[in-house]
């Protein structure tokens, strides 16, 4: 959320690092759903 709000190459750069990181987090459990149970993706706090 800081970065969205920061106004700097750096910001813009780590902020589309997150979206892109995020992204390929999302393709490998997609990608893996068989080798990860539902309970794997809960984290309890």
């Amino acid at each position: 959320m800081l970065m969205t709000v920061l106004r700097g190459e750096l910001a813009v750069k780590q902020s589309k690092a997150l979206i892109r990181m995020f992204k390929q987090m999302k393709d490998f459990i997609i990608e893996n759903q068989d080798l990860i149970s539902p309970n794997d993706l809960v984290q309890e706090v």
